[in-house]
């Protein structure tokens, strides 16, 4: 079987020490996140991105779909967290962010420890599936539940309400 590693790098990346104690407590912290290593990724800064991105695929726990990428760009003392491209993992515009944006400065290990806390709580946001079972399509439409933002959508676009709503993720507050 093989194993991966959280935020696995790879043998020729040349990251500094402050990378990597970033890094080492990032990857302490990932013990009781929701998700698997293998939906993590380390990428490397590119002419788009000059900087590294430890990268995280937020899935559906109903369906192996990817609902949205998240990411934290990191330059040694300072770090960007937000949604990310699935493609190019650059970030995304902050126009429209269906996630919470956070910009910090300070030490490697406070910086992991931040990031940390800042992937935990976007991981926790409850999830929801909207499910239109007569259509043939077998339409279903992924929201956050906690604000009715739109995720990914499969099959049409439907002006009625849903015949089935799931919790497709995330902790459901109590109520």
């Amino acid at each position: 079987m093989l194993q991966f590693d959280w935020f696995e790098e790879d043998e020729e990346d040349d990251l500094s020490d402050a990378q990597r104690a970033f890094l080492a407590v990032l990857r302490s912290r990932t013990g009781e996140w929701p998700c698997r290593p293998q939906d993590t990724q380390l990428v490397e800064p590119e002419d788009h991105c000059p900087r590294w991105r430890a990268v995280l695929d937020v899935t559906s726990e109903l369906e192996p779909l990817i609902l949205f990428t998240i990411g934290v760009c990191f330059d040694g003392t300072a770090i960007w967290a937000g949604e990310v491209d699935s493609g190019g993992y650059e970030p995304r515009p902050d126009d429209q962010p269906r996630v919470e944006v956070i910009e910090a400065a300070g030490s490697p290990e406070d910086l992991a420890h931040a990031a940390a806390d800042w992937f935990e709580r976007v991981q926790a946001r409850p999830v929801e599936r909207r499910e239109w079972l007569r259509d043939p399509r077998n339409s279903h439409y992924y929201v956050f539940s906690d604000t009715g933002v739109g995720l990914c959508r499969r099959g049409g676009v439907h002006q009625s309400p849903p015949d089935r709503v799931v919790h497709a993720r995330g902790v459901v507050s109590p109520g």
